[in-house]
């Protein structure tokens, strides 16, 4: 399956790619980085890169898998500046910050910050949140659209989206994560 490839980079990384699984059950992506509507995510997941971490599919949201970042990435605004969305597509590699407290089974205990992917036609990132406000440890709770960056967009996969779906029965695989 080969997406519309939409956006343009020149003389940086254009592009991050996904290895998740090992051996015959390995899936691949390729995204093209959208360096213009999202500058600073490009420039904080190429320096991250290479990296390893454990895929897993989001719990609320459909359509959509994640992966926890090694290192926490705090300092990158989730507002138009950086393409910020509660719009999510098919195809649309988001990034997300959540500081501890944030939602109902999120975050916990201790910041995090994440790369999401939307795999099929069915998603729309979503957290929990207590109608009483931070911590959101007191019912009742209500679902709210995740607000995140999206700053890239796969163009390429074979058996990724396969894969992102049966985490759902897999649980967390490993997947590599670098750029070019």
């Amino acid at each position: 399956m080969s997406p519309p490839e939409p956006f343009m980079s020149a003389s940086r990384p254009s592009h991050i790619h996904f290895k998740i699984g090992s051996g015959a059950t390995t899936g691949t992506a390729k995204a093209l980085l959208n360096w213009d509507s999202a500058p600073q995510t490009c420039a904080a997941i190429v320096a991250a890169c290479p990296f390893t971490s454990l895929s897993q599919h989001g719990r609320n949201s459909g359509d959509e898998a994640l992966l926890i970042t090694p290192s926490v990435i705090s300092h990158i605004p989730q507002d138009s500046t950086e393409n910020a969305t509660q719009t999510h597509a098919m195809h649309d590699v988001l990034f997300g910050f959540e500081p501890t407290g944030f939602c109902k089974g999120g975050a916990g205990d201790v910041d995090v910050s994440e790369i999401a992917w939307i795999y099929g036609e069915a998603a729309q990132a979503m957290y929990w949140v207590s109608e009483h406000g931070p911590p959101h440890d007191k019912p009742p709770f209500r679902q709210q659209v995740a607000t995140l960056n999206k700053f890239a967009r796969i163009v390429e996969e074979k058996l990724f989206y396969e894969m992102s779906k049966n985490l759902i029965k897999t649980g967390a695989t490993e997947i590599t994560v670098t750029c070019d």
